[in-house]
């Protein structure tokens, strides 16, 4: 980690490029630094912040939010596997990330067959996920002979710290790659769990993590991941962008070319509603009929039948977007009201439709659709009254 000089110089050449975080609570929050850190991943969209405005960088972050922090950074591959924990129910908010740290290796969770979703997590705990998400630990460690700190203060000078312990790995290759760095003009990691404007470092690993110091630990793995794994006091640019949704099209040749050339026009000119598409939508599965959106599943799932499919590059580019914003009304309201069943008519009914078609119609504006098309979409469709009409009998 940079020494407090570096740290400085690199905010002020990041000055031009980089705001301060919009959070009312950040820009006092250890140092400076932090509100660099928190603001990256509020652009990229990691983290969203609380309705009051704050960040609350101070607030210990659970196991679940902590992992939401994780994937929302690095990407999601949808793992195949289930949830075998018993205190992790499908519909959580949190389902999906635990679900895909368990399919990857990264949880195990504990002997009782609990996850354990709300409790805080340890210093220790977070840093060993992180760089297991990031780095191949153990070809980096090798055998650990060779221990060169970031600066002169080794970890395990630290009465708090063993070099036997579980978590000694995971130290050591952080602090080599100064994601970790205790000298003692720094105070990114200062006093971790104590109180942040100490005049001392006391390194704990045992202390609770903060969505304060959660947002260090992203930032500064993934710049040290993305430069080819540079130490983090020699790299003076912005880690690369969180890597975008991807959607994966499963049918034969012909779903997939016309499925690709759909969401290759509304990328081109249509970019605003592809966004929205790649968020909300993770698979769209071609089917001989029964068009419609899964929007609980995990990834949401848009079928497509033939018919809808083979009416023309326009048309079908135009019905991603229908479906997808019935994903987006479901999904927001989910996160938005995290206990809670996600009432019907949010994202289902006649007003749920209507905002679906008006989404639509802007669509298929900007890609270019003919008039009828247009008017049908504006003036007809929502008289169809199509919605009711059960999958097994829908012909499209």
């Amino acid at each position: 980690m940079k020494k407090i000089l570096a740290l400085i110089l690199a905010v002020l050449t990041l000055a031009t490029n980089t705001a301060f975080a919009s959070f009312s609570d950040v820009s006092n929050y250890k140092n400076d630094t932090f509100s660099e850190y928190i603001n990256w991943l509020e652009e990229q969209g990691v983290v969203q912040g609380y309705s009051d405005g704050t960040f609350r960088p101070e607030k210990n972050i659970t196991r679940a939010e902590f992992l939401k922090m994780l994937y929302e950074t690095i990407g999601r591959e949808y793992g195949d596997l289930g949830i075998p924990f018993s205190d992790v129910y499908p519909d959580a908010w949190y389902a999906k990330y635990v679900k895909e740290a368990y399919s990857t290796g990264i949880v195990e969770g504990y002997e009782n067959g609990t996850f354990r979703p709300e409790n805080p997590i340890n210093f220790a705990e977070a840093l060993k996920i992180v760089m297991e998400a990031f780095f191949d630990v153990n070809n980096l460690y090798e055998d650990g002979a060779t221990y060169n700190p970031c600066n002169t203060i080794r970890l395990d000078s630290y009465s708090s710290v063993s070099a036997s312990a579980w978590y000694w790995k995971y130290l050591h290759v952080a602090d080599e790659f100064c994601i970790l760095d205790f000298d003692s003009s720094a105070n990114v990691w200062k006093n971790l769990g104590g109180d942040p404007v100490a005049s001392t470092v006391d390194f704990n690993p045992s202390v609770n993590i903060t969505r304060g110091d959660m947002a260090a630990l992203l930032y500064i793995a993934k710049a040290v991941s993305d430069n080819g794994n540079k130490k983090y006091n020699s790299i003076s640019t912005l880690p690369d962008d969180v890597p975008p949704p991807t959607i994966k099209i499963k049918g034969n040749e012909d779903c997939i070319t016309k499925t690709n050339d759909a969401l290759d026009l509304l990328k081109e000119k249509a970019k605003t509603n592809y966004d929205m598409v790649v968020k909300y939508v993770g698979i769209i599965e071609c089917a001989d009929t029964q068009s419609g959106m899964s929007v609980w599943e995990d990834p949401p799932r848009y079928q497509v039948g033939k018919a809808t499919m083979d009416a023309g590059t326009i048309w079908y580019a135009g019905t991603i977007v229908h479906d997808a914003y019935h994903s987006k009304l479901y999904n927001d309201y989910l996160a938005q009201n995290p206990s809670s069943t996600v009432p019907t008519e949010i994202y289902s009914g006649k007003d749920a439709e209507q905002q679906c078609l008006d989404i639509q119609y802007e669509a298929l504006v900007d890609i270019g659709a003919a008039q009828h098309t247009l008017d049908y979409i504006k003036n007809e469709a929502i008289n169809t009254e199509y919605w009711n009409i059960d999958y097994e009998d829908r012909w499209w």
